[in-house]
């Protein structure tokens, strides 16, 4: 009668062939984390550099389209609305827009770079979860830190972060500032005509 019990020696082989098993797949793992983390943290210098290199031109750009695009626009709707007037305020506008090529470059990287850190974060939550070696769990903890810390962004000298919705919203405080001194120039405007009229009216 054949016994149901599996030898000790083959009982040691199993384990042993599940044991590498395991191991080797701990070692790619690691050195797919390793690799991972060298390819970012190049990557992160790269946007370190064109922070530096872009940033003081960014901030000066920035403020300069935003004032002028205000000034010219409420210059362009109060006298004459000449078509030079019209001309500079959309050469204003276009640089307040789209910025200069190099910007929009430039942080067009750091949104890919942050939205590859957040496919990565559900493998990096994964691996955490399911491999149990100490070297893959310490890669993992020094990724996310580093993910915490250096998630990628463009910024004009650290004043502000540069992106799509920045765009928007400077766009957006363009129009506010033109209704708002639109409109206080149409109250003083107002107060001085009814100021002028109960003069003549006394006189």
């Amino acid at each position: 009668m054949r016994s149901n019990t599996v030898p000790h020696c083959c009982t040691k082989s199993m384990l042993k062939m599940v044991t590498q098993k395991y191991k080797k797949r701990a070692d790619t793992d690691l050195l797919v984390l390793r690799y991972y983390y060298r390819d970012y943290t190049k990557l992160l210098n790269v946007l370190d550099d064109l922070n530096e290199c872009f940033g003081a031109s960014n901030l000066i750009s920035l403020s300069y389209s935003l004032i002028s695009t205000v000034i010219t626009f409420v210059v362009y709707l109060k006298n004459s609305r000449c078509d030079s007037d019209f001309q500079v305020t959309l050469d204003s506008f276009y640089i307040l827009a789209f910025l200069q090529d190099k910007s929009i470059f430039c942080f067009l990287i750091a949104k890919l770079i942050k939205q590859e850190v957040e496919n990565s974060s559900a493998i990096l939550y994964e691996l955490h979860a399911e491999n149990n070696s100490s070297d893959v769990q310490e890669q993992v903890e020094i990724l996310s830190i580093q993910f915490i810390h250096r998630n990628g962004e463009f910024n004009a000298c650290g004043f502000y972060k540069i992106d799509f919705s920045f765009l928007l919203s400077m766009i957006s405080s363009v129009i506010t500032y033109i209704i708002i001194i639109i409109q206080f120039e149409s109250a003083v405007t107002s107060i001085v005509e009814k100021y002028d009229l109960n003069q003549t009216i006394l006189f």
